[in-house]
């Protein structure tokens, strides 16, 4: 299902597409990720309480690695089923 929206509190899980939103700092504050890049959420920061300063780790599609972001930098393209 295709939600083209920012990622709430608790909306977020592990299996979803995202990319980073379309804001000029959010792109800014991560030049390490190509413009229009997709990744898949592997892990969301359980130690703490979910809210807009959830964490999430993301391994983006052609890139090594996995990079943390806050929620409210991404934004859902297809969700898990």
């Amino acid at each position: 299902m295709d939600t083209q929206r920012p990622l709430e509190a608790g909306a977020m899980k592990v299996g979803d597409l995202v990319k980073l939103l379309e804001d000029p700092e959010v792109q800014r504050n991560n030049r390490e990720i190509p413009t229009g890049s997709v990744g898949v959420i592997v892990k969301v920061d359980s130690r703490r309480p979910v809210g807009f300063l959830t964490s999430a780790w993301v391994q983006w599609f052609g890139l090594s690695g996995q990079s943390a972001l806050w929620i409210k930098e991404l934004e859902v393209i297809s969700e898990s089923g």
